[in-house]
Parts: structure tokens; C-alpha cells; sequence
């Protein structure tokens, strides 16, 4: 109702409607059954889908970064990273451990849309949401966004870096995968690479850290600019397909 009546009062002072106004308008005015006015509507435009842009990842991760955000309930940008995480689980098993959901917080700023897990498969070891490092690991290698530096791939800003072991292991759970930490390249110099992290050196901060290109490089994550993500039309639970109505139909 509020909506229609909205629609409605901007007739009392202009008779130009963009096409999605113009087109309600008519049906409130039909629905009602009032005559039709005398308006202008603008012709349909066609949306300017843009595509990805992985460097904007690596702006907003060193933005944040920089910042030095703690992994504290009082840090309004920590609670902000780890939102997509509701349970009440989710504040303790992040602690000291949310490198993985920075890097999914600020690919989901960049505009990009990702689903929230990994499933479980017979080829996959994970089941597990973006907050996990093997997820990114699992889901790059599944859709084919994995990179080695063995095959001399140049890493660029925007890439996103899963380290092999780079976490010593007194601060690791004993049956730990070798993927232990991640984050998002600002830039590459030679043999060496700036990257924007979360939970830097596992002291629960974020920073922009230099890291050698070495053997605690495990791969990069390269997301190609026209990559889509549909899985949300899927129920996660039952695989079955969404029933999408639109108004009108």
C-alpha cells in the first residue's frame, strides 16, 4: 500500500515515469479502476551488468587492513567481517582464526557473490563455510581458479593467497591441513609480496605483511571477471530447485 500510494502522489506533480514506475503506476491505476493518465514513461533500459574486478578486492582489503582491526566483540569492523557467520559458536571458533572470513568479507564488498560453503563430496575433504582456509582451497581447485608459482604464475593485486604451513605448528591443531592461512595480494615485487591479512602472525590484527615466495606459498586464487554465481536458487539442503514467481506472473 505504501508503495502504490507513492507511485500514486508523484502523479499529482509529474507526469514522467522511468519504465518500472511507469509500468506500476499502470497496473495501480488499472487494479483500482481508475482511468488511465495522460504520462510520459521513459523507455525500458537494459542493466549494465560490470564485470568483476579482482584488483577492487585488494583495494578494499588493504583499506581494511590498514585499519589494524582486533578480533574483539567491541571492534565494530571485526563484527562487520564475521556477520555472515550467525551462530553463537561463531565468535569463539573465529578467534584467532578469522583470516579466512576477511577474505570473504572483502570479496563480498568488491560486489562479488559467493556461496557460503563448501560441500562435502568423495573427491573433497571440506565441508565447511568460507571461514575455513581448505574451503577456498577446495572451491578454487573445483572451479578451476587455482595457481602455482611452479608454473611461474605472476601474482597480481586483488589475488587471493592460500599459504602451505605457515602457521608454526605449536599454534595448530594436530590435525591441521597444510592450507593454514590465507589473504589478499596488494602487490608483487620479485620474490617477495605484500599482502593485506587478517589475524597477521596469528596475533589476532589485521596488517599488510611482506611474504616471500617461497615453498609457504601453497597457490593463488585468480577469479576471472566473468565468473557467476547462481547456487542460491538452490535449496542447500535438499539440492531441489527455487520456484522464482515475479509479480505478475
Amino acid at each position: 500500500m505504501l508503495k502504490d500510494s507513492d507511485i500514486l502522489q508523484h502523479l499529482s506533480f509529474d507526469t514522467t515515469y522511468g519504465w518500472e514506475y511507469g509500468q506500476r503506476l499502470l497496473y495501480v491505476m488499472k487494479e483500482l479502476s481508475l482511468p488511465a493518465p495522460n504520462l510520459a514513461v521513459l523507455p525500458k533500459k537494459e542493466a549494465v551488468i560490470k564485470p568483476f574486478d579482482q584488483s577492487h578486492v585488494g583495494d578494499i582489503a588493504e583499506a581494511l587492513a590498514k585499519k589494524r582491526i582486533i578480533g574483539e566483540r567491541s571492534n565494530l569492523d571485526y563484527m562487520k567481517i564475521i556477520r555472515y557467520f550467525p551462530e553463537e559458536t561463531a565468535f569463539d571458533e573465529l578467534d584467532h582464526a578469522w583470516c579466512a572470513a576477511f577474505v570473504y568479507h572483502c570479496c563480498l564488498e568488491a560486489g562479488l557473490s559467493l556461496p557460503i560453503r563448501v560441500p562435502h563430496t568423495a573427491e573433497r575433504v571440506a565441508d565447511c563455510r568460507f571461514a575455513c582456509v581448505v574451503a577456498w582451497y577446495e572451491w578454487g581447485v573445483d572451479k578451476g581458479f587455482c595457481y602455482f608459482e611452479k608454473d611461474d604464475f605472476l601474482p597480481r593485486r586483488g589475488d587471493i593467497v592460500i599459504y602451505n604451513n605457515i602457521i608454526p605448528k605449536e599454534d595448530k591443531s594436530e590435525n591441521s591441513t597444510w592450507c593454514d592461512h590465507i589473504g589478499v595480494i596488494v602487490s608483487c615485487d620479485g620474490d617477495s609480496i605484500m599482502v593485506a591479512e587478517g589475524n597477521v602472525g596469528n596475533e589476532n590484527i589485521s596488517d599488510i605483511i611482506r611474504r616471500k615466495r617461497d615453498d609457504t606459498i601453497g597457490c593463488y586464487i585468480r577469479i576471472p571477471e566473468d565468473y557467476t554465481y547462481d547456487g542460491w536458487k538452490t535449496d542447500y539442503k535438499t539440492g531441489v530447485i527455487k520456484v522464482i514467481k515475479l509479480m505478475g506472473e
